[in-house]
């Protein structure tokens, strides 16, 4: 992929799809139609225009190839600025990368659209901002206080993956079942 597809597609992507089931993929497709999901490489396309293959940006091709499944998403996370989707059973899969978890104790639909956007724009300011990871991520778990709590369950995590090809946060975030 030469930098100028990874730009135009960087900055068209909401989210990148991760084992979503067919009920994840309907609210996948209602609510981003007109923006960019990106499924990685190599991975089936599911239906529907808004899903779209991202490879890793030019030059960490490498790199990327030595990692593991959940190490591949959260690098493309970081590198495209852009949260993963999982279905809420399957956020577990990045535990081992986790720095601090998102919690709640209700969840649905309308605040995991906010909190989606919330985490983009998380992704876009830690990446333009000078602090450490973990620094930032204490203050930054302010932006989610219309549903964090302490005693809730886990309905993200924030991610860490330290490597010399972007800048190293990623968030996953639950799709809430119906």
């Amino acid at each position: 992929m030469d930098a100028w597809r990874y730009a135009a597609i960087a900055k068209n992507l909401r989210c990148i799809a991760y084992e979503l089931g067919e009920d994840e993929l309907k609210i996948v497709r209602r609510y981003h139609r007109n923006r960019g999901v990106g499924v990685p490489e190599g991975e089936a396309l599911p239906k529907g225009k808004c899903f779209t293959h991202i490879s890793p940006p030019p030059g960490s091709e490498d790199y990327y190839a030595s990692l593991g499944r959940a190490e591949k998403y959260a690098f493309l996370s970081s590198a495209y600025y852009a949260p993963i989707l999982a279905p809420i059973s399957r956020i577990e899969d990045f535990e081992h990368l986790s720095i601090k978890a998102i919690r709640a104790r209700t969840y649905d639909i309308r605040e995991f659209l906010r909190h989606l956007r919330i985490g983009e724009y998380s992704l876009i300011d830690f990446a333009l901002s000078d602090e450490s990871v973990e620094d930032y991520v204490e203050v930054d778990i302010r932006r989610f206080w219309r549903i964090y709590d302490e005693a809730g369950d886990a309905v993200g995590h924030y991610l860490s993956l330290k490597n010399p090809h972007t800048h190293g946060l990623a968030i996953v975030l639950g799709v809430p079942e119906k």
